[in-house]
């Protein structure tokens, strides 16, 4: 069944329509849907069930290959960045294993309790391995079959505080953002073994998800339970918190075919799509952030934010894309 949106935007003269349909439905075992268990490119769907994991041609959706993993409950995977065919998996059962998913053979297996693993995206043998027991804890696995071994990086101090999510910032070497469930962010420099939190008074939600944003190594938006944060890692500060959604967030992906712009989900009303600044359409990236920096800076923490409220449009949109010219 085709559902055309009577959403018809105008953009630079140009109308735009979207048209949503069921392309299929795909396998997906007993696991619960969940970020931390799919990964998508322009080539492959790789996604988890409970013991196995399913590997999709992206652009047919043919069933390719599922792969018997774990001895119990699969929690997380990612995917190596310099070789599609590297998967790294942990399991309930405590181990952590790398997939060759062509040959369908363990590459290496590390012994080690991981509640979420992601491969370095500067370093093709390096993924960060995240637990949450006993404490929270950030540990480097070497995955060169001939080195196979774990360095502990980062303990923290507290037994009350658990990780959600993990990501690297793939433009600074070596940072990692961690999102906690008390919902504190800390930004981990790998080099310096040094976590700096990210954290606004009385706020207690957990982080959801975490995504840098492709175009800037500073800038980051966080999905706590029921709103989305943008933050400067660099000033160490918030720069706008959006309107609370009362369906809740499942997770957050930028738009990579126009900056600025980045979707959240959940399970009731579909995709939401946001729109920033005008003034990094019409003045290029950095002029566009320099400007509003500026502005912040000389107008303070209020004007600031008025300035970034003026210079965008929020759209609400159920199950449809929408794109909207501020």
């Amino acid at each position: 069944m085709n559902y055309q949106s009577p959403f018809r935007p105008q953009t630079d003269g140009i109308s735009v329509s979207f048209l949503m349909r069921q392309i299929g439905l795909l396998p997906a075992g007993c696991h619960q849907c969940d970020q931390i268990v799919i990964h998508a490119s322009d080539e492959q769907l790789i996604f988890a069930s409970k013991l196995a994991l399913y590997v999709l041609n992206a652009k047919t959706y043919a069933m390719e290959r599922i792969i018997s993993c774990q001895a119990r409950s699969i929690i997380s995977l990612s995917v190596n960045p310099f070789d599609m065919d590297l998967v790294a998996c942990s399991g309930v059962d405590g181990t952590v294993c790398v997939w060759n998913i062509s040959t369908e053979e363990v590459v290496v297996k590390c012994a080690h309790p991981c509640n979420a693993v992601a491969w370095n995206p500067n370093d093709k043998n390096k993924c960060a391995l995240l637990s949450n027991y006993p404490k929270l804890t950030l540990h480097i696995w070497d995955t060169r079959p001939e080195v196979n071994t774990t360095q502990r990086l980062y303990v923290h101090d507290s037994d009350n505080v658990s990780a959600s999510v993990l990501r690297w910032n793939p433009h600074i070497l070596g940072q990692i953002a961690i999102g906690c469930s008390n919902g504190v962010v800390y930004i981990f420099d790998c080099e310096q073994k040094k976590a700096t939190p990210l954290k606004v008074a009385q706020r207690t939600l957990s982080v959801v998800d975490i995504q840098w944003d492709p175009l800037s190594a500073v800038y980051m938006i966080v999905a706590y339970q029921s709103f989305v944060s943008l933050w400067d890692t660099e000033m160490g500060s918030e720069v706008h918190l959006f309107e609370k959604q009362s369906a809740g967030i499942s997770c957050l992906a930028w738009m990579d075919w126009t900056a600025g712009n980045f979707v959240s989900s959940n399970p009731k009303t579909g995709k939401h799509v946001r729109r920033r600044m005008e003034g990094w359409r019409d003045g290029g990236m950095e002029g566009g952030r320099d400007g509003w920096r500026d502005g912040w800076r000389d107008g303070g923490r209020d004007g600031g934010r008025d300035g970034w409220r003026n210079g965008y449009d929020v759209i609400w949109y159920n199950v449809t894309y929408a794109y909207a010219q501020a």
